[in-house]
């Protein structure tokens, strides 16, 4: 009897070491959900949400994968269903995703509670302080001097370079908020990274070119073939 018993504990122990972890997931998706998941995929791009979740369920009945889940929130919480899309984000954290894709669902949950609480009352708009009025131009002979045409005109060129990399960067910045799949978030996180680094860089140099043709109109103009030394003011 003793023995029987003995052998029982020692198939049960077996059976639950063997046991998966409730929120492992499988490395690679079947061939048939990566079907449904590519499917739910082209349909949330084409805004088609509700087409999306249906091919996104199907998909994760036939394997429950936590890319699944996180794709059916987003189809979810941009139809406009938010309380069903926190549920969801909440099963795709309970699977344990890597902290950036964690922190992205959990930002999600608190954009639906938001969305969700009653709206607070609008402040009284403030009057904006009168403008204040420019200065008179000066009226020195600095248009002139030839290298500080040339040195403004880079800046302003280089400073236009800076801030188009900059409105990209933040283009791709909010294209994190609402990805179809993870695989797009880490591209437009990756992007945007780039771009925000790039970006003030060149704000800098074009701002130092421009800075510079100021400076030598402010210092240097050519008057009947010789040098003088003039005072400009300039504002920024």
């Amino acid at each position: 009897m003793a023995c029987c018993r003995a052998d029982l504990l020692a198939l049960a122990f077996a059976f639950f070491v063997a046991l998966p972890p409730a929120s492992a997931q499988p490395a690679r998706m079947t061939p048939e959900a990566r079907a449904h998941f590519e499917r739910g995929r082209n349909e949330f791009e084409a805004h088609h949400y509700d087409a999306a979740i249906e091919e996104f369920r199907a998909g994760y009945r036939l394997q429950p994968h936590a890319d699944f889940l996180y794709s059916l929130a987003q189809a979810e919480r941009l139809r406009g269903d938010c309380r069903a899309a926190i549920d969801t984000y909440r099963a795709f954290l309970a699977t344990a995703p890597p902290e950036s894709e964690a922190e992205l669902a959990k930002g999600h949950i608190t954009s639906c509670e938001r969305a969700l609480a009653p709206p607070a009352p609008k402040p009284r708009p403030k009057r904006p302080p009168p403008k204040p009025t420019p200065a008179p131009a000066p009226e020195e002979r600095w248009y002139e001097d030839q290298l500080g045409h040339v040195l403004c005109a880079l800046g302003v060129a280089v400073l236009g370079v800076g801030t188009a990399l900059a409105v990209l960067g933040e283009s791709r910045a909010r294209a994190t908020h609402d990805p179809a799949t993870l695989d797009d978030f880490e591209d437009a996180q990756s992007d945007a990274k780039a771009l925000r680094i790039a970006a003030p860089i060149t704000l800098a140099v074009g701002g130092a070119l421009f800075v510079g043709g100021v400076v030598r109109f402010a210092t240097v103009t050519t008057t009947n073939g010789g040098t003088a030394f003039v005072s400009v003011t300039t504002s920024f």
